[in-house]
């Protein structure tokens, strides 16, 4: 899991790119081993980005 793969999903779906802060919790999740698509989403969901949410959903960027 890397920033660059992270920010290439949002910015796939025309969210923004991932915040320092954002950055720093993920870096947590690490040893849990998450899939990008499952963190991306849960970014979405906690910027309130419901639009970002319906691109993604829509997408080939399943999870």
């Amino acid at each position: 899991m890397t920033r660059k793969g992270i920010d290439d999903i949002l910015l796939s779906v025309g969210g923004d790119k991932l915040s320092q802060r954002e950055w720093d919790y993920i870096k947590l999740l690490k040893p849990m081993k998450p899939d990008l698509q499952v963190v991306a989403l849960g970014l979405f969901e906690r910027r309130g980005d419901g639009d970002a949410i319906k691109r993604f959903n829509a997408s080939e960027t399943k999870i």
